[in-house]
């Protein structure tokens, strides 16, 4: 049986809220709570441990398909980048006004967005390529 440590980490990896794991599973937000807390007995049913699976899943996959995408500049530039950019989202409003993931058929909100970026520096970074996070909103003035 898996922990309610490991259940709630990988909640928060994916960058799922306890809210919108309840909203996903059609139960209430206290039952999340109850299943996260350490002095419930009550345990995350499968059902929950599934979606978390499948968006840790397809985190691996987006970030898989990120790193390949750098290796192709690579190998057409001859040298790796510098630096990649990637945006943080600030809000919700900002990631379903001006990001591409819905065209290309990635499925998720802003907080899975950022969570997915936040894996994939910590790879760039392993293969020594800076990240320069940006605002994802380009319409925002910088400071």
């Amino acid at each position: 049986m898996r922990s309610k440590s490991e259940f709630k980490a990988t909640r928060e990896r994916v960058g799922i809220t306890q809210a919108a794991l309840a909203s996903m599973m059609g139960v209430s937000q206290r039952s999340v709570r109850y299943w996260e807390h350490p002095l419930s007995q009550r345990q995350p049913p499968e059902e929950a441990w599934r979606l978390l699976d499948d968006a840790l899943d397809r985190q691996r996959q987006v970030v898989s398909f990120a790193l390949q995408k750098v290796e192709e500049v690579e190998e057409t530039a001859g040298t790796k980048p510098n630096a990649v950019r990637l945006p943080y989202w600030l809000t919700e409003g900002d990631y379903v006004q001006w990001s591409t993931d819905s065209e290309l058929g990635i499925i998720g909100d802003w907080r899975m967005a950022n969570a997915n970026n936040q894996a994939l520096a910590i790879k760039l970074e392993e293969r020594g390529i800076e990240v320069e996070w940006v605002d994802g909103n380009p319409a925002r003035p910088t400071e």
